[in-house]
């Protein structure tokens, strides 16, 4: 499913989550920045069909354009786009945590300001 691991069969990795949920796990942790949004794209359409589904963590502020050139935003409106969008490629109502992709203090500190700026 990592874009730096090389390409990766989606079949192997639904087949890989299968297993290990099997074997007890109980969560999984993914990101929109993984494969561009292909990762939690492939965790939910593994988990889609599960009578119990496990904990599902994914993370913000790592957004892409047109060119696939990444960017880091913690601005609220971004965070909000971000997680409608993790959600929809999920296929979930809810994310159980929504982590922030490599936190930047100063970034934080200077767009996170209740989404003003």
């Amino acid at each position: 499913m990592a874009v730096w691991m090389g390409p990766q069969d989606d079949r192997d990795s639904i087949a890989a989550i299968h297993q290990a949920l099997t074997r007890g796990m109980n969560w999984i942790d993914t990101a929109a920045a993984y494969g561009l949004g292909h990762s939690e794209s492939v965790v939910g359409r593994a988990i889609r069909d599960l009578h119990e589904r496990p904990c599902v963590f994914t993370k913000c502020s790592l957004i892409w354009d047109r060119e696939g050139k990444i960017a880091h935003s913690l601005k609220a409106e971004s965070i909000h786009r971000e997680a409608e969008a993790s959600l929809k490629r999920l296929g979930l109502d809810t994310i159980d945590l929504f982590q922030i992709h490599w936190p930047v203090a100063t970034a934080f500190l200077r767009q996170s300001r209740l989404g003003h700026r």
